[in-house]
Order: structure tokens, then sequence, then C-alpha cells
């Protein structure tokens, strides 16, 4: 909490702002649910800068509880420890954490989800349906990426119904709850046309700032491109937008080879139950590769800042390919040789992780490239005691003129008044004018959203 970055600022307090106002800043920042989500931390508990660190983490650890369910179910206690400790402590994933953006929380949405679609299998409760479309839909709105999950989400889903009667009622419900938090949006919102698709950026809900590629020859340099950015995240140094991470997750030659080992070892044992023809025991594996290809090539399409905050799923798939071995070893359907090929990877990439931990937390305290100096660290004091300092002088002189702090022309604005207004309006504090000079009217204006919407301000 030493320094905050443009684009938590943005994700977490701007459009979170412009939300409670009932519009969005632009079709760019189209991630609803998680700006609803902090709005509702907000009205619950008040306003602090770093409200969006704290539900992360409740999101992690709700992520980390439903897995330690699902892996003792499905692995037994000898062997769940290990991929809870492997994703648990995954470089990534912690990274992710961290930010107050929605970058990555596709990851524990998807093992809610599971959890979820478990339960619904157990039990086929109406309720649990309903539930189960309602966090999809929260998923998706959420983080765009989270729209790869959904081909394998699909087909366990159909599967899952398959074993209850009443398939139409459950149906029903399933898709009442995946359709009801965004209709509640869209009726929320004073324009909701600018939600769908925003014309000035030519973006909108479920798209963020990804864009298609205009031909043939444009999807081959995007995705060589975007696949080189993503091996270069995932085995090499974190470079991509925002992946400011110590290490990758994969970034010693010991890792990367147990990673191929493990995706033959995996690819072997698909085949030769395929020649078998067990079809029901290669469902696992077969949505995993699914998935790694999904997620491979469809986060390399757009060529706008591709990198590994849009291809978790990747990891997500590959360790699900680990805990699928797992499960073979633990019913003794590996050979010997094989057995201690993935104990033996598995604990190579743990070991990675482990050694990798005091680096990730000592980059948490570096500012880096993407950190908002000019205004949320005035004087060398934390964006925590900036915002106070401006709050005070607000109230002290029952206005605050923005274009008065030091650096101001090196301001993100809209950032900047969604800070301030935020804080007061929901800390229930006194709120005054805040105002900018505008050196076109050579007088100073009162800020309001309204002048982002009409773009009488630049985005």
């Amino acid at each position: 909490m030493g320094f905050i970055s443009h684009e938590e600022l943005a994700e977490s307090v701007r459009n979170v702002w412009w939300l409670h106002n009932r519009t969005i800043y632009d079709g760019i920042s189209s991630n609803v649910g998680w700006y609803a989500l902090v709005q509702l931390a907000y009205e619950v508990f008040g306003f602090s800068l770093f409200t969006g660190k704290i539900l992360r983490l409740i999101l992690f650890a709700i992520g980390l509880l439903c897995s330690f369910d699902l892996l003792l179910k499905y692995l037994g206690k000898k062997w769940a420890w290990l991929p809870i400790l492997l994703t648990g402590l995954s470089p990534t994933l912690l990274y992710f954490t961290t930010l107050q953006t929605s970058f990555g929380v596709d990851v524990p949405y998807f093992v809610i989800v599971v959890w979820l679609l478990v339960k619904f299998s157990q039990t086929g409760k109406l309720w649990v349906a309903a539930l189960l479309g309602f966090v999809i839909c929260l998923a998706s709105l959420s983080y765009p990426s989270f729209l790869l999950y959904l081909p394998a989400l699909g087909i366990l889903f159909v599967m899952c119904l398959r074993q209850h009667k009443q398939k139409l009622g459950r149906s029903i419900l399933f898709v009442l709850g995946l359709v009801l938090p965004l209709l509640t949006l869209l009726w929320y919102l004073a324009d909701p046309s600018k939600l769908v698709f925003d014309p000035q950026v030519r973006s909108g809900i479920f798209r963020g700032g990804g864009t298609f590629p205009n031909s043939w020859n444009e999807v081959v340099a995007n995705e060589r491109a975007g696949l080189l950015v993503l091996y270069n995240d995932l085995f090499i140094l974190p470079q991509s937008y925002y992946f400011n991470a110590a290490r990758s997750e994969f970034s010693h030659l010991a890792t990367r080879l147990s990673v191929l080992s493990i995706l033959v070892l995996a690819g072997r044992e698909f085949i030769l139950l395929l020649l078998k023809k067990k079809y029901a025991a290669v469902l696992m594996p077969a949505l995993s590769f699914l998935s790694l290809l999904i997620g491979s090539l469809l986060a390399s399409l757009s060529s706008w800042f591709p990198g590994l905050r849009r291809a978790t799923i990747v990891l997500v798939a590959f360790y699900l390919l680990v805990i699928w071995l797992l499960k073979l070893l633990g019913k003794k359907k590996l050979g010997r040789v094989s057995s201690l090929v993935l104990v033996a990877a598995s604990l190579v990439i743990l070991t990675h992780h482990l050694k990798v931990m005091p680096a990730s937390y000592a980059q948490l305290s570096k500012p880096n490239a993407n950190s908002e100096v000019a205004c949320f660290t005035i004087s060398g004091a934390t964006p925590t005691a900036s915002l106070a300092r401006m709050r005070t002088h607000l109230q002290a002189n029952s206005r605050l003129d923005l274009s008065s702090i030091p650096n101001a022309s090196e301001c993100r604005l809209s950032e900047v008044y969604a800070a301030v207004t935020a804080d007061c309006y929901w800390n229930n504090l006194n709120c005054p004018e805040i105002l900018w000079y505008d050196k076109d009217q050579n007088m100073p204006i009162e800020l309001e959203t309204e002048l982002w919407d009409s773009y009488y301000f630049a985005h």
C-alpha cells in the first residue's frame, strides 16, 4: 500500500464512482461486475483507496477454500496438499491478487463455479442452479477472460443436468440467475447503450480494451506476437502490461523441463485411455487441453497489450492436468517411472514457488512505471496520506482546486477527482466544491462526471 497505480485507481476508484452515478467512464472501462462489488464494499464499510486489495484477498481466499474442499474429495488427504500448495503459492496468482484491478479474478471465480457445479451435481437443488448462473454472469462481467472458461463449464453443466429430473425447471432457474446481474445493470445505468458499445472507443461489455483483427494477416501477426509475450510471462520474465512480478511462474530451466514432462505425461495417458475407449476417464484432461488451446490462442488474438493477465486459464488448465495425473497416481494407474516423474516434476515446481517468494514479496514495495506519483505521492507521502492532505484542504477551505496540486499537469484528473469526491461521499464528510482551473475559459470550473461523459475532458 506504499503506492498505487493508474490502473488500480481507474478500476477500483474512478470507474466505481462513475457506476455510482449510474454511468460508465467509457466502453473500455466495462468490468462492471468488479465495480459493483467494490461499490457495495464502499457503501457498507466506507471508502479507502485500498479497499479493492482487501476484496481481492477475500476472493482469493474463498477460491482456496473451495479448492481445498474439492481436492480433498477428489484426491483424498494423501495428495490434496500438493496442488493446494502449487496453486496457492503460484507467483503469478499471488501477484495478481495484490492488485486491486480485476486482472486474474477469473481464477478464483472459476474454482467457485466448479464447487457450485459439484454441489448442483450432488443435490440438484434449484437455488444452487440459480446461484451458479448468477456467479458465472458476475464473473464474466468482472473480467472478460472468464468467457474463455465457458466452453468447458458448459459441457460440465450439461453433464450435471442430465443426472437429475425436471431438467427444464433447473435450466430455467440457471438462465434466470445467468441474466439477472446483466439485466439489473442495464436497468441501473442511465445510458445502457454505452455499456453495450461505446462508439467513442469502439468497445464495450465483455471486451475491455480487446480489439478484433481485421484480416487474416493481422490474426497471424497478433498470434505470433501474443504467444511470444505469453511464453515470456510464463517462462522467462514477466514484462507484459501490468504484470510486474519479480519472477515468472516457471522461470528456471528445471521448472520448464518439469512443465514439459508433465504435459508429455498427461498427453501420453490421455491417448492411451482414448485408445482403450475409456471416454469417461478422459473428460478432465480433454477439457484441460481444450482450455489450454483456447486460452493460448484467443488471449493472443488482440494486439492490445497481450500477456498472462488475459491468459491465466492456461495456468488453471496446466494445474488441472497435474491434479488429474495425481488422481491416476492415487489409483495406482500410473507406472512406476511415470509416478516418479510426476512427483519429482511437481516438487521441483513447488520448490521454485517457495524459492522466489522472498523476491516476489520484496517486489511489492517497489514502485514501477505504472505507479501514480504525481498526485498520490505528494512530497514523499503515501497515497493514503496524500488523500488525507487533500481532504483536509478541502474541508478547511470549503473548496479544493485540484490544479493547485504539485505536478497537477501530470495527474490523471478523472482519477484524482473520483478519489477525493468518493472519499467525501462514502465517508459521510462535508463535500464542498472540487474545482479545476480551465485555461480555455480562463476560470475555475466545478468538476463532475458529465464533463468526461461529454468528452469536455479528453479520456
